[in-house]
């Protein structure tokens, strides 16, 4: 899912909470024929942080194109693991 072609796929975009704060998604992928729009945050570490997805989410659905045009979005964490070499 995440490679799909069909994926619009923008790498530490950058989006400002209402407050003005600033914000930087690892990866964000728009599907515009599904109207869709997945937020994923990687995680190296075992600390995954609810309120800093929920900012998120938050943020880009007050986006006006996406808030238009009335997108699902959702988010979620994926785990990387950083192996030795």
């Amino acid at each position: 899912m995440l490679f799909r072609s069909r994926w619009h796929v923008f790498t530490e975009f950058t989006v400002f909470t209402a407050a003005g704060r600033e914000l930087r998604i690892d990866r964000l992928m728009i599907d515009e024929a599904a109207k869709a729009v997945e937020i994923i945050d990687y995680k190296t570490g075992e600390t995954y942080a609810e309120e800093q997805m929920e900012m998120y989410v938050a943020a880009v659905a007050d986006l006006p194109w996406l808030k238009e045009n009335t997108y699902s979005i959702h988010g979620r964490f994926i785990e990387i693991h950083v192996l030795d070499q």
